[in-house]
């Protein structure tokens, strides 16, 4: 009778494990579209997707946050991992199905490539906005749909390094798209 207790406890705890080892390693799988949120770039000829804590939010003043985080060497760690945020508010205040470009005045832009090193987190980011607006920025942000509470759209552009270093470095991103939850 103790043998048995002891065989099925001995039971639960490897099925428990097995299946939190299951989990953290479907979590760290980047490789396809996803039926859900993502973000997908494409950034100096490397092609990074990011699913992890991808959504589309509505900040303050009718600012959007669209945001999603990359795999990495682990379930719960950043190092190794990518974000892109980009932070958009139309000028009249209602994001439209329309191409928002950097520097066309139509809405104010801010994207954020990050990378991040380690656990403290030190990383490395590049960006454009119109705040600043520095010669050379270039971003454009289209959304094909804004509809039950998805937004798709495609983004490119030239980002600045903004970790330090020479202003003059770029970051070439092509091919983005994102399909995000509207929260």
């Amino acid at each position: 009778m103790k043998v048995s207790k002891i065989l099925t406890l001995f039971f639960l705890i490897f099925i428990t494990f097995a299946l939190i080892l299951s989990c953290s390693k479907s979590e760290d799988k980047d490789t396809e579209i996803p039926e859900g949120n993502y973000i997908k770039l494409t950034i100096d000829g490397e092609e990074i997707m990011m699913t992890h804590l991808a959504v589309m939010a509505e900040k303050e003043n009718k600012t959007w946050n669209l945001n999603a985080l990359s795999g990495g060497s682990g379930s719960y760690s950043l190092t190794g991992r990518t974000s892109m945020t980009i932070n958009i508010r139309d000028k009249d205040g209602i994001l439209k199905e329309k191409t928002y470009k950097l520097d066309d005045g139509s809405a104010d832009i801010m994207a954020t490539f990050t990378e991040y090193l380690n656990e403290k987190p030190d990383t490395y980011s590049w960006s454009a906005t119109t705040a600043s607006a520095l010669s050379g920025d270039e971003l454009t942000v289209t959304f094909s749909s804004l509809k039950n509470g998805v937004a798709k759209g495609t983004f490119s552009g030239q980002l600045r390094v903004a970790s330090g270093g020479d202003l003059k470095t770029f970051r070439q991103v092509t091919q983005g798209e994102f399909s995000l939850s509207m929260k």
